[in-house]
């Protein structure tokens, strides 16, 4: 991934998750790679709500968006409460939709 370095971002005393204006970005993807839509998974009732008030959390923060078309990629909500907070975290399960040669994460340098 490549991250134009010249871009603005909201000051380090700000206690909200980082918003860099200007950014261009540039994701390099696989197409040999076919989208995967993965069967959607229900939440259990008990933490419904905690998975509610963490997807309103991401959203105001302009951290995910809604989606109201179609997406080639599909992947579900797997929440996981956490023990030591007892906040709940809410992951993705892509180890099916991720190719079998990923050995790398996202990076901002220019040298990929």
């Amino acid at each position: 991934m490549l991250i134009d370095s010249g871009s603005k971002c909201n000051s380090p005393l700000e206690k909200s998750f980082p918003k860099f204006r200007g950014v261009t970005v540039q994701i390099p993807i696989d197409q040999s790679v076919k989208p995967v839509v993965q069967p959607y998974r229900r939440i259990p009732i008990p933490l419904e709500e905690k998975v509610a008030k963490k997807l309103k959390e991401l959203k105001d923060a302009d951290i995910i968006e809604e989606v109201n078309e179609p997406s080639p990629w599909v992947s579900p909500i797997v929440p996981v409460l956490k023990e030591r907070s007892r906040r709940s975290a809410y992951l993705c399960r892509y180890e099916e939709s991720q190719p079998s040669n990923y050995k790398g994460k996202p990076s901002t340098s220019n040298n990929e």
